[in-house]
């Protein structure tokens, strides 16, 4: 289950009247689009119960990103209280903090609490903070980050510890904590040659252009 599903719609609707300023018309498309919608499961040729939806985003729909980021967007006051940057794209978020060495126990401490009150916020709005799913890095020389011990990157939070990782992915890109783009770099063209090697199998039973489709596609892009 992702966080488009469970998305209150009463909630949704409060902010957009709220915060937005949406009223009458406008407020009521919206409430339409919500409502009197319904899924089913089937499967093996069985039909399970229509059960109707109270709450989630329709998925495939253009405005279901949208509609999460205006679900969410009390978030952005959650977080610059604590002097923390933040930056959401759809439901993925993330949090910024820049801090001198000498100031790691004051960055750390505004960085907790800061995913604490998120914590709260959270549950407010029915979604739920995923500690499995989160990731965190510290970016810097390597003389800096080598002043900072591997116990003293790692968040310890009320709800668990989150561990500090040397590589993180963000948006389909491998960042290192050096910014080197290394790591990045060796999955591209680890990925490129597995889809060369697999093209190579299949070389003699397609035509030139066909094959140079392919290459295009799997390898060129990348």
């Amino acid at each position: 289950m992702t966080a488009f599903d469970i998305v209150e719609h009463t909630i949704l609707l409060d902010v957009l009247r709220t915060r937005f300023g949406l009223t009458e018309g406008a407020l009521n498309w919206h409430k339409s689009y919500l409502s009197d919608r319904s899924y089913q499961v089937v499967t093996g040729g069985i039909e399970f119960k229509v059960v109707d939806l109270d709450c989630g985003l329709r998925q495939g729909s253009s405005l279901r990103p949208w509609k999460f980021i205006v679900y969410a967007a009390e978030m952005q006051e959650v977080v610059t209280r604590h002097g923390v940057l933040f930056r959401g794209f759809a439901d993925d978020s993330q949090l910024i903090k820049h801090m001198l060495v000498c100031d790691i126990d004051a960055g750390k401490r505004a960085m907790i609490d800061c995913i604490s009150d998120i914590e709260l916020w959270c549950r407010s709005h029915g979604l739920k903070l995923n500690a499995d799913k989160s990731d965190v890095i510290w970016l810097g020389s390597r003389q800096q980050l080598a002043k900072i011990g591997q116990a003293e990157k790692n968040l310890h939070l009320p709800s668990g510890t989150l561990q500090a990782s040397e590589t993180v992915r963000n948006l389909g890109v491998i960042i290192d904590q050096h910014l080197t783009f290394e790591a990045e770099a060796r999955a591209c063209s680890k990925a490129c040659f597995y889809h060369l090697r697999r093209m190579r199998q299949i070389k003699r039973f397609t035509d030139d252009w066909s094959l140079q489709l392919l290459v295009q596609a799997f390898t060129t892009t990348r």
